[in-house]
């Protein structure tokens, strides 16, 4: 089984290869749907920043990481959790499409396919720095973390499963690979489902709920390391999945021509631009 030793790696511009990646889809996406490229380009940057304030937050609360610790480490610097920058983006960032006077539900729908994208390059930086690990298995394709500091070696040893002497932790299920093809997945049906969709706001609907869904599933596969009273990532997938699911089907059920219904001619979206509200309701084909 392969073995993987923690080494000095510029592993972190997974995550900035995956933030640019991932802003080219979006504006491909936004320029199909004849958005303002400039504005949507700050959207990204925005909505990628915000991210990672909610990932941290959440991170910090999750493994119940003292106040002094984080005011030494920075509000940027350190651990991340996916969820907290979800549960961010979701809540804040529409007001801040309102400033830029984007209409909401258009940018998202090309904002959103691009993310799992990104994240799946990410991801491979999770697996470099040996975190987010899963639990100890005995399939062929399991693998073994090394040196002397690394997390998932540490993990094993402080809990007795492994020896001092030991050189590499026990075989542990490749949770990060799993991640990473799970959002590429998702990513690149998401890129397909985006010129079919019915309505504005349709591909953020269809996200929430895969995503939720499929972080459920693999959540059940990582060695937790969380405190006792952290906030269970179960529970906030359940609650977001369920409620995207409801919402698309309540959707699909409503009578073809209704506002938001199913049964419109592809390429006609529900948002006006340019001019006008971005909250109009003017179809534009």
């Amino acid at each position: 089984m392969p073995a993987v030793n923690q080494a000095a790696s510029p592993h972190h511009l997974f995550w900035m290869a995956g933030y640019l990646v991932g802003g080219v889809v979006a504006l491909i996406l936004a320029h199909r749907e004849n958005l303002p490229l400039g504005r949507c380009a700050i959207a990204w940057v925005v909505m990628m920043m915000l991210g990672l304030l909610g990932a941290r937050l959440y991170y910090i609360v999750d493994n119940g990481v003292p106040m002094a610790v984080w005011a030494r480490q920075g509000p940027l610097a350190g651990g991340i959790r996916i969820p907290g920058a979800l549960l961010a983006i979701l809540f804040v960032m529409p007001f801040f499409l309102r400033a830029l006077r984007l209409p909401i539900l258009p940018v998202a729908d090309a904002l959103i396919p691009a993310s799992p994208l990104g994240l799946a390059l990410g991801r491979i930086h999770c697996f470099v720095a040996g975190c987010c690990f899963g639990q100890p298995t005995d399939l062929p394709w399991a693998v073994q973390f090394g040196g002397a500091l690394h997390h998932v070696r540490l993990n094993h040893l402080q809990r007795g499963l492994i020896p001092p002497e030991a050189q590499f932790s026990l075989p542990v299920h490749p949770l990060q690979v799993y991640f990473a093809l799970a959002a590429l997945a998702l990513g690149l049906f998401l890129l397909w489902f985006h010129r079919r969709r019915s309505y504005d706001g349709e591909a953020l609907l269809v996200f929430i709920a895969v995503y939720a869904f499929m972080k459920i599933s693999l959540e059940t596969l990582r060695e937790r390391t969380l405190v006792p009273d952290a906030p269970d990532p179960f529970w906030i997938g359940i609650v977001f999945g369920m409620a995207a699911t409801a919402l698309l089907v309540a959707l699909r059920l409503r009578p073809p021509g209704e506002a938001g219904g199913p049964g419109r001619k592809p390429g006609v979206r529900v948002h006006s631009w340019p001019p006008g509200d971005p909250g109009s309701g003017s179809p534009t084909v």
